[in-house]
């Protein structure tokens, strides 16, 4: 999945850009993924300074894969 595809898929989620930033600024308190290198894709979660959950994929759609997870348990990711 290219960047453009999971940005459409994010917005038909109604998810708001303040919980997630791809290869932009780090955004505190939101889902953050940063391109590394050679197509792999860094994704943690950010806060307080800290990345928690840190792990590198090869591809966008984990973000997407944990931000499904996350409405389906009830997380208000519209607001």
């Amino acid at each position: 999945m290219k960047k453009e595809g999971l940005l459409a898929e994010l917005t038909a989620l109604n998810v708001l850009q303040k919980y997630y930033s791809i290869g932009n600024e780090i955004k505190d308190d939101a889902y953050n993924i940063e391109r590394i290198a050679n197509g792999k894709y860094a994704y943690y979660y950010y806060e307080r300074g800290e990345k928690q959950g840190y792990r590198e994929y090869e591809a966008l759609v984990k973000l997407i894969e944990i931000l499904k997870f996350n409405l389906d348990n009830k997380t208000d990711l519209t607001k």
